[in-house]
């Protein structure tokens, strides 16, 4: 865990470390250029973009931070799950969205973005001030209507016009309140619907290690293959299901039922992991090869996961369409008695976050490629001086 320390404290030492995406992105360009209209991050009508994007003209500017520096400020209030971490999930999709946002290569805003009120605390700013020498906009802001900090009720600017919502975050900026401030009113309690417990298991457990599409057909008759050796009667029963849904499929009727088949395998190798592991790990022996992949727009070493395929698929000769290899990813071979959990927690930087945010890390099962448990509550800090 020493690498993942070390990274902490990197990432810990970045200040302001409760800045807003679109603070940051506003700070950058107006550092830069103090006349630049921010497209991609206010609105034209005023107000925050709800998914801001580094306009073309200035992209250069955020090639100066290393990819796990701007992938933490596009997740600055994100509690790392299970959501994007399935079974056959992307390993690649959280540093894809750093391309997305600050090198997406676009002139204009996305037609019809919803956007956000531009909410405040000017205490808060003006401790910023104080601190750093600069005013910014903290990211809970938009968790309530008050402030975590001095429980006092947040403001908001009035949302026209870029031109004018422009001025008042230049002057909110230098601890100056503009006119027209509102106070922000407190949301009325919402109807709670009922517990969603698939939605909730696909919350609660990450599967640290991905499969790729090729390993379905050799995960299927593996679980055929073997189907007297397990002994758990819920692997039984769900092993009969698998085989009656995925072999009387044909192949376009597989395509079609991707999603489905993908969760009853999800769901067999979760189950597998917890009751018999000693036999998942054959599988995993005998048809699986490993790879080290290497993510982010620079590939700079910090950003990696580990990534499983077949050990007879072909990558050259591939045809399957979702396939982070085929995206062009740097991978490396790994020898299976090289992945345990100790060089996943040094080789993940998914796993690294989470460590990063104080959390417990919750292996379900003995293997690293087995589902770990993130359904521990973490601790939130806050700067209470």
């Amino acid at each position: 865990m020493k690498n993942n320390d070390n990274l902490g404290n990197i990432l810990r030492s970045q200040a302001p470390f409760d800045e807003g995406l679109h603070s940051f992105l506003l700070r950058t360009m107006w550092k830069y250029d103090p006349t630049i209209t921010p497209i991609g991050v206010i609105k034209k009508s005023g107000g925050f973009i709800n998914h801001p994007f580094c306009h073309k003209s200035i992209e250069h500017l955020f090639k100066l931070y290393p990819d796990h520096i701007l992938l933490e400020k596009i997740d600055i209030n994100k509690r790392i799950n299970g959501i994007n971490n399935s079974l056959f999930d992307c390993p690649s999709y959280y540093a894809e969205r750093i391309k997305y946002i600050f090198f997406p290569n676009r002139n204009k805003t996305a037609p019809r973005q919803e956007h956000k009120s531009i909410r405040y605390c000017l205490d808060c700013i003006n401790k910023g001030i104080k601190s750093f020498g600069y005013g910014y906009f903290r990211y809970f802001w938009e968790i309530d209507n008050k402030c975590l900090i001095h429980h006092s009720i947040l403001k908001t600017i009035p949302v026209n016009n870029i031109k004018n919502t422009i001025a008042s975050i230049k002057l909110l900026m230098k601890g100056i309140e503009p006119k027209g401030v509102s106070e922000v009113k407190e949301k009325k309690s919402e109807y709670k619907y009922p517990v969603d417990y698939e939605k909730l298991f696909n919350e609660n457990f990450l599967f640290p290690i991905k499969f790729a599409d090729c390993l379905i057909d050799s995960f299927a008759i593996w679980i055929f293959t073997n189907k007297n050796s397990f002994k758990s009667s819920i692997l039984r029963d769900t092993r009969l299901k698998l085989s009656d849904e995925y072999f009387d499929l044909k192949y376009e009727d597989k395509n079609k039922n991707d999603i489905l088949l993908k969760k009853y395998f999800m769901h067999f190798h979760f189950l597998c992991s917890a009751e018999e592991p000693d036999i998942l790990s054959d599988f995993y022996f005998n048809h699986v090869d490993f790879l080290k992949l290497y993510l982010g727009p620079k590939k700079e070493g910090v950003m990696k996961e580990i990534y499983s395929k077949s050990k007879t698929h072909n990558c050259n000769s591939c045809n399957l369409q979702h396939c982070t290899i085929k995206k062009g990813t740097i991978n490396k071979p790994l020898s299976r008695e090289k992945v345990t959990f100790e060089f996943l927690l040094n080789n993940s930087y998914t796993l690294c976050r989470i460590a990063m945010q104080g959390r417990s890390i919750n292996i379900i099962g003995k293997e690293p490629w087995a589902p770990i448990d993130v359904s521990i509550n973490s601790q939130i800090y806050l700067d209470t001086n």
